[in-house]
């Protein structure tokens, strides 16, 4: 697995899973699964944007601990950025930053959201020539599976 810590390289796929995958639990598995059966890697940052934004949130996973869950679960890729360098990019300037490096298909679940616009990725995708794949939302036994869930029980 590659690991890149910014688009200034050659990525060896057009397809990447996008997402923190803070947890590592089924639904992440199922985002990243979808990619990799592509033949894609993963789009994460280094630092949760949460974090990043002031917010105290306890992390389920390092980001080493990410990284080797990537490998185990046959991500070809991880480009892993620093938030902060794109916390004030606009959605549809961060899908078109993914365009010009060669992405033209992104896998996300059913709730995530990118720029600082925080706009759906299964909406600004609509607006951009880059394919969107969606995982839908998985729930056990009437629950949605979600980092934040997982952390209420930790």
């Amino acid at each position: 697995m590659k690991i890149f810590n910014n688009f200034n390289c050659k990525l060896p796929s057009n397809t990447a899973a996008i997402g923190f995958f803070d947890g590592m639990h089924i639904a992440h598995q199922a985002v990243i699964a979808k990619s990799t059966e592509l033949g894609g890697g993963i789009l994460t940052f280094k630092n949760h944007p949460k974090a990043e934004l002031g917010e105290n949130i306890p992390l389920l996973f390092s980001y080493k601990n990410r990284l080797s869950a990537f490998k185990k679960l046959g991500a070809k890729f991880v480009v892993a950025l620093d938030f902060n360098e794109v916390k004030n990019i606009t959605a549809l300037e961060f899908l078109t930053i993914l365009k010009k490096n060669g992405i033209d298909i992104i896998i996300s679940g059913e709730d995530a959201r990118i720029g600082c616009d925080r706009q759906k990725i299964s909406e600004i995708c609509k607006k951009s020539p880059i394919k969107h794949i969606l995982v839908p939302i998985i729930y056990q036994n009437g629950e949605k599976i979600s980092s934040t869930n997982l952390r209420k029980i930790k």
